[in-house]
This record gives structure tokens, sequence and C-alpha cells, in this order.
């Protein structure tokens, strides 16, 4: 071979590995902004008792399942949401003092599904400083509204191994007895690996 030609073949050689090193430093630095508006619907009302505690009394959680469909950033999908809640011990000040009923998420999270079916997987954020935790409810006819902090615990496909967290803020119209419809946003930062 000629020197031309080890010389060029040693400079694509060193550009693939800095380029390969540069794409490697890169991976894992990725911030996804999370922008989206939601819309959907709320089955509610099936009661069920759980155990806080080991040797407390049960709590009768009201569980809901929810359908939403989520668009904008990062992308077009489907919610599939369950969660249990029960009346506020005391006022979180998410709520106007008019509120009639203010209840508290004591468990929650949903699966984020995307077209290429990769997935997020949000939970309730632990109870603590400035969590936002409500749901205020009306029985004259004005439509519940709600807002919830949730924190990304994983994902698969091009999620896998996410970590972040989000706002959700809804408003809900009662429909039937256990029926409801839902808007709403959900923003937030997700870093993927």
């Amino acid at each position: 071979m000629s020197k031309k030609v080890i010389l060029v073949l040693s400079i694509l050689v060193l550009v693939l590995a800095v380029l390969g090193m540069t794409a490697f430093a890169n991976k894992g630095n990725k911030s996804v902004n999370v922008n989206q508006r939601l819309a959907g619907s709320i089955f509610g009302g099936i009661e069920v008792s759980t155990f806080p505690e080991p040797g407390e009394p049960p709590v009768t959680v009201n569980r809901s399942l929810l359908n939403l469909y989520a668009k904008g950033a990062p992308g077009y999908a489907n919610i599939e949401v369950v969660g249990g809640a029960t009346p506020a011990a005391e006022a979180s000040g998410l709520c106007p003092e008019d509120v009639q009923l203010e209840l508290t998420f004591v468990d929650g999270g949903f699966v984020e599904t995307f077209r290429d079916n990769s997935m997020l997987f949000w939970v309730l954020a632990d109870p603590g400083n400035d969590v936002k935790n409500a749901l205020c409810v009306y029985f004259d006819g004005r439509p519940a509204t709600g807002t919830f902090d949730y924190v990304v615990t994983g994902g698969a496909g091009r999620y896998e191994g996410a970590m972040g967290s989000g706002t959700v803020e809804v408003t809900s119209w009662g429909v039937t007895g256990d029926l409801s419809a839902e808007t709403g946003t959900l923003k937030g930062t997700v870093q993927v690996p």
C-alpha cells in the first residue's frame, strides 16, 4: 500500500473513533420535553379497602380507571391510568375555598404508550413538600379540577431506563353516575439514557 492510502485510512479510523466516542459520551444525556394535551374518559366509583400499614385498620379507597389520549411533545400517545382517592385530611391550598369535596390520591400511576410501542411508566409522586395532589369536586354542576405531580420510573423501547417528572392538570365533567369526560395537560421533562 502506498503511504497516501495508509494516511487516508489512518485519518478515517481516527475520525470514526472520535465520532464513536462522541456518540457514546452523549448517550444518556438526552432530555425530552413533555408538553401534551390530554382528553378521554374516567370510570370511577370502584370502592376497595386497602391496608396502608401492617396492623392498621383498612382504608376505603375510591378507585378510578382512565383512558386518555395525549397529543403534543414527545408524540401522540394512549394513556391508561389507575388511581385511588380518599377525601383529603386537610385542605391542600390547591382548591378554591368554595370547593365541596377535595380528594387526595393515595396511589396511582399510568402507562403512556406511543405509536412505535415505546412506553413511559409514571407513578404518583411521594407526598412531601410542594407535591401537588388534589382533585377539587363540586356537586353543583361545575367541573372538577385537579393537579397531580408524577415521576417517571422507567420505560420501554426508546424510553428504556427513562427517569423524570411532570405535572398533570385536569378538568372533568360528569356524564353518568360512574363515567366522566376529562381534558387537561401533562408537562414535564424526561431524561433518557
